[in-house]
């Protein structure tokens, strides 16, 4: 069908299994004008996962859809982040798009709001901890600059700072942070920390609340900036989050 580029064999599966309506004529279909419409709309919205990451081409990635070993680490980076809450469909389930070469479509829509993420995520492929965290700070400061401005003050006043901790509380807050730090409200933070609990390992967490106290600490910095979990007393913030620190949680990048 011109319309969506499908081969024959694929409309006349679709027709066969109802997905497709059309009215057969002796030996050609009719398609009405509704339905060619519908399926060029469906075709419009979706798009094949490995064609969707041949077109997020980042230079200098190590990463390609030839290789099987990168198909299945991507596959494993999106369960890990529950593909972002994104709808897909298995190529089973498309009838409007030639499916050859595909296991998964994507809505583009929802594509285009998670890109920087895999943008940013097939750049860090197979790259070293410094680089990881480069790239995750650069990220955090273009989404939330002022608590990438703290992180970065922190990481001076401990420059022992793990690269690989880093990397990965970096990457979490890239992924999860919903606003500004100074900003987040007490039932955002504990929002924030049930997630960490469930998703961060140990010694991650251990750095995020070092990292937390580090604020509490200073929260009259230079520029004005004030601490703004001032409904929890520190002693009662610290006891909270070292309830959550100590238990074992599961993170994958």
């Amino acid at each position: 069908m011109a319309v969506t580029s499908i081969c024959m064999k694929s409309i006349l599966e679709g027709i066969a299994c109802g997905a497709i309506c059309a009215e057969r004529k002796g030996a050609h279909y009719i398609f009405k004008v509704e339905e060619k419409e519908r399926l060029k709309k469906l075709n419009n919205e979706y798009v094949g996962c490995w064609r969707m990451v041949s077109d997020i081409f980042v230079e200098n990635s190590v990463f390609s859809i030839r290789y099987k070993k990168c198909k299945e680490d991507f596959y494993e980076f999106m369960e890990a982040n529950s593909w972002f809450k994104i709808k897909k469909l298995d190529s089973s389930e498309v009838f409007f798009a030639e499916t050859k070469g595909e296991d998964l479509f994507l809505l583009k829509s929802d594509v285009e709001k998670i890109k920087e993420r895999l943008i940013l995520w097939f750049s860090s492929y197979k790259k070293g901890n410094e680089e990881k965290q480069y790239l995750l700070m650069k990220m955090l400061k273009s989404m939330y600059p002022t608590t990438a401005r703290l992180i970065l003050l922190f990481l001076k006043k401990q420059p022992d700072t793990s690269n690989t901790l880093m990397w990965k509380l970096l990457d979490y807050l890239c992924a999860s942070l919903p606003c500004e730090l100074t900003e987040i409200s007490e039932k955002m933070l504990s929002e924030l920390i049930a997630d960490m609990d469930r998703v961060l390992p140990l010694n991650v967490a251990g750095l995020f609340e070092k990292f937390l106290y580090f604020i509490r600490k200073n929260r009259a910095m230079p520029n004005g900036w004030t601490y703004h979990f001032n409904s929890r007393s520190q002693k009662d913030l610290m006891m909270h989050i070292r309830q959550w620190i100590f238990k074992n949680g599961i993170y994958h990048f």
